[in-house]
């Protein structure tokens, strides 16, 4: 590969070691809080899988821009049951179980990862509900020698890393509002890799992967009983890059199709559109304009979601959704 190739791993290795961004970015979170959030699961009224990708940049950086995949989803126990339980009632808590396994690459490093999620929803008052989450799982770093071409005859071995990963949510709803907080990579785990000598640089460098913490929320409001708007904000904190805040805003149509946009403070503009069909069926995709600094050198982001709801709570077909 080209010398872009060699300025993607150094710029990928250090940020690492600046504890910056590590976690993939997704810009349809908002069709699935789980991607970010283990305590989501079991708050629906139906079991879900989604399936999501994004390419990141697109055409950018010799065709080594980052694309995320990932698979997940999730189901209550006992609360999505067609029949009566007999120690159950529609106010008592109960447990979700969920997970995901997922990929992302940026030129030559990458990561693969599996989570499996546990949490716990109980009612409090009226229609309001507080759940606890937990997930738990394994990360693969690695570092693919094989995708970079160096001016001397020096070169970096490739590398495989496996460590623990795991996260941790709290979320709070009603029929109209959300709040959610999470936090992830809790162990904090250490990553050992081998870099080209640079100045003031030792061969082998440590770091470790950095908490990061999101918080988000948003409400539901019905200006009549066809159209419905959705706004929402989620802010991101990882020590010591600065906060980033996204502003949401989404219209849907009779619970089956919607548009809406987003902000990203300093970085993008993104526009987003989907459908649901039969209720069950749901697509939804999102274009990102970059308004960051380096616009001039990137293209725009693109990300599909594809999900699918497995209705099992009886009579219960088109809820009040609050994403």
């Amino acid at each position: 590969m080209k010398k872009v190739s060699t300025i993607c791993i150094i710029v990928s290795l250090s940020t690492l070691y600046l504890h910056a961004q590590q976690r993939a970015q997704y810009s349809q979170y908002m069709l699935n809080q789980y991607v970010l959030n283990p305590a989501v699961a079991g708050s629906t009224d139906y079991a879900q899988v989604v399936a999501s990708y994004r390419n990141q940049w697109s055409g950018a950086f010799d065709n080594a821009a980052p694309t995320t995949y990932y698979l997940g989803g999730y189901t209550s126990l006992g609360r999505n049951s067609k029949k009566p339980h007999p120690y159950r009632n529609k106010h008592a808590g109960y447990h979700s179980i969920g997970g995901m396994v997922y990929n992302d690459q940026t030129g030559p490093t990458g990561s693969t990862g599996f989570l499996a999620s546990y949490s716990y929803n109980e009612r409090l008052s009226g229609t309001w509900r507080i759940a606890l989450g937990a997930s738990l799982g394994g990360l693969q770093y690695s570092l693919n020698s094989d995708k970079l071409t160096f001016a001397e005859t020096e070169s970096v071995p490739s590398r495989r890393q496996w460590v623990p990963d795991g996260n941790l949510g709290l979320w709070l709803n009603n029929k109209y509002f959300y709040f959610g907080g999470a936090i992830s990579q809790v162990f904090q785990s250490k990553l050992d890799f081998e870099i080209p000598t640079l100045p003031n640089n030792p061969r082998s460098r440590t770091s470790k992967l950095s908490n990061h913490y999101f918080v988000t929320t948003g409400f539901r409001l019905e200006p009549t009983n066809d159209w419905e708007i959705l706004p929402s904000i989620m802010f991101r904190f990882n020590r010591p890059a600065p906060v980033s805040l996204d502003l949401n805003a989404k219209v849907r149509y009779k619970n089956m199709v919607w548009a809406g946009t987003s902000y990203r403070n300093k970085d993008a503009v993104v526009f987003l559109f989907g459908f649901l069909i039969n209720h069950q069926y749901e697509f939804g995709y999102s274009y990102d304009m970059t308004i960051s600094k380096i616009q001039n050198y990137v293209g725009g982001s693109h990300e599909i979601l594809l999900a699918y709801r497995i209705w099992t709570r009886a009579g219960i077909r088109n809820p009040s959704d609050f994403w």
